[in-house]
């Protein structure tokens, strides 16, 4: 894959994952959503896969951030990631 459009592309993923917009994490998703499926089909076909895992390992980051950043208070991000819990394998 290009750098130049792994560059567009990350330049547009932060463009609509801006953290400081007032938006819940499904809007977030929503606005990704259209854009995500269509650079994956028009590039799906590449065999690239370790491109693809650090786009979503770098997607994935960018999106915790949104929600930590929606959670403020050390309180409320210890609180909202117990409830999650660990992960089990």
């Amino acid at each position: 894959m290009a750098h130049k459009a792994l560059d567009n592309f990350k330049a547009r993923i932060r463009q609509l994952t801006r953290r400081s917009g007032r938006r819940s994490m499904g809007e977030v998703v929503d606005k990704l959503r259209p854009y995500l499926l269509g650079w994956k089909a028009y590039f799906g076909l590449a065999q690239t896969p370790k491109v693809w895992r650090r786009l979503d390992e770098w997607l994935r980051h960018r999106l915790r951030a949104i929600q930590l950043r929606q959670w403020k208070r050390p309180k409320t991000i210890y609180r909202e990631l117990k409830v999650l819990g660990p992960r089990k394998k």
